[in-house]
């Protein structure tokens, strides 16, 4: 592992990491799939919970397919996250952010240290509420869905011409951890609450981040 302090990319998760929007997404799910009553919604939420990360197509998919017994088309998973898309995006701009956001991109900013969203929202989304949070300014690149987290991971790479000892991508669930891993890149957990067989460095939020790393920025 490159040293934290000598990383050139730092690469960022979204939900959970940026902003505190998780709990945004969870209420959606569960308003969602309300119809088919309180089982099926407990059963929804605690998939979305245990598998963060992934994107709401494949958890449509999923509970469409695996839950309700349906045939999945992709006309049926469009028009649901669809209907998803319009109950969150607000929220999600409303979202209070992760402590220490602001102090982290500011290091970033001062160290000349590029930095990049990589997210499994939809990317014409992730890149709308970007730019109505107003970070459009901290994020020289915003990815999202449909490409995978890995693959966005390798194109940020490619763009910005780094090797990827010198990234590290910050996420909050195990598969973004995952995503790191066979990206071949570091990873720290922020906001981390998923059960994980591996140790890799985790904190509650960037001011515990910078406290560990970059102590006499953050103490500033």
């Amino acid at each position: 592992m490159t040293i934290l302090t000598e990383k050139k990319l730092f690469i960022f998760d979204f939900d959970g990491v940026i902003a505190d929007s998780v709990d945004v997404k969870t209420e959606a799910f569960a308003r969602l799939y309300s119809e088919f009553g309180k089982s099926v919604v407990q059963k929804v939420v605690d998939f979305h919970l245990q598998n963060g990360g992934m994107s709401r197509f494949d958890k449509i998919r999923h509970f469409h397919g695996e839950l309700l017994g349906e045939k999945v088309t992709d006309q049926l998973v469009q028009d649901w996250a669809s209907h998803f898309a319009e109950m969150v995006v607000d929220g999600v701009v409303a979202a209070e952010e992760i402590q220490g956001v602001r102090k982290i991109l500011d290091y970033c900013h001062a160290n000349r240290i590029r930095c990049a969203v990589n997210s499994a929202t939809p990317e014409s989304e992730v890149v709308e509420i970007v730019k109505r949070r107003g970070l459009s300014d901290d994020f020289e690149i915003v990815l999202g869905s449909p490409q995978s987290k890995v693959k966005n991971i390798t194109a940020i790479l490619k763009a910005f011409g780094t090797n990827p000892s010198d990234a590290v991508f910050f996420g909050d669930a195990v598969n973004d951890y995952k995503a790191a891993k066979l990206a071949n890149i570091d990873f720290v957990g922020i906001n981390y609450n998923s059960e994980s067989e591996e140790s890799f460095p985790a904190f509650k939020n960037f001011d515990e981040f910078l406290d560990k790393y970059f102590y006499s920025f953050a103490s500033e």
